[in-house]
């Protein structure tokens, strides 16, 4: 495998990212550190117990940084894959480019994940789940993000 142009230095997961478009500061809003969630047993008009539950989180934004590896005076314009793991879902794999002009040292790279959700068995207890995106430049994992997820259900009162 030829040499990185990058390196993964970090990610995180959060509501939302705004970017100046002039200086290109970046404000990351609202770090998630993991979500949490609360239900309860679903039981059908008669009187059955479902097998599973669906549970939905929403959306969240997971914001990257990458910093260049070639010379300072080099272009860099690769294409990163992601590959979004959630459980009982199957993976979402997305491509992103990442640019870095000659005179910088850094890219960072957002993106939203849309609804947020799983399957769990339909019964009572505490789930814990993880979310995970990972970063992989021509197959070689440059590093994840990861966000813990915990849920809770309770048997409806009568």
């Amino acid at each position: 495998m030829a040499d990185l142009p990058i390196k993964f230095l970090w990610a995180t997961f959060c509501k939302s990212v705004v970017t100046t478009p002039e200086t290109g500061d970046v404000n990351i809003n609202g770090v998630l550190t993991g979500l949490a969630a609360e239900g309860e047993v679903q039981i059908n008009d008669d009187g059955a117990i479902a097998k599973n539950i669906a549970i939905q989180l929403g959306s969240v934004t997971v914001v990257a940084f990458f910093q260049r590896l070639l010379a300072l005076d080099q272009h860099i314009d690769v294409g990163v894959e992601l590959e979004i793991l959630i459980p009982t879902r199957e993976p979402q794999k997305v491509q992103r480019p990442i640019k870095i002009e000659a005179d910088k040292d850094h890219a960072i790279l957002n993106i939203k994940v849309e609804g947020v959700g799983y399957l769990l068995p339909n019964a009572e207890g505490s789930y814990n789940n993880v979310c995970t995106v990972r970063y992989l430049y021509e197959g070689q994992e440059l590093g994840r993000a990861e966000l813990p997820v915990r849920t809770r259900l309770s048997t409806p009162a009568s």
